[in-house]
């Protein structure tokens, strides 16, 4: 994780730790997925906002929450591709 979140803006609540148990037995691109949409989301958030608040800046951070999101819509696709 700390390869794909190199640079990027990391809330406090974001640990390697866990998202390392959590994602345990995914491949290297998986996890290049996650925190690639984990940040996707982070950055529609702060547009999304900004448009709410006529053009107020929101500090961009990804957060705990949007990888969990992320790795839930991962683990849907997997289990709808399993079904077939």
């Amino acid at each position: 994780f700390k390869v794909h979140t190199q640079g990027k803006p990391l809330s406090s609540d974001v640990n390697f730790t866990e998202l390392v148990y959590e994602t345990e037995g995914m491949v290297g691109s998986q996890i290049a997925f996650i925190c690639n949409r984990a940040a996707m989301l982070a950055i529609a958030e702060v547009i999304q906002e900004c448009g709410k608040n006529g053009g107020a800046r929101k500090k961009l951070l990804i957060t705990r929450a949007h990888f969990k999101a992320t790795m839930e819509k991962l683990r849907e696709g997997a289990q709808r591709a399993s079904a077939c």
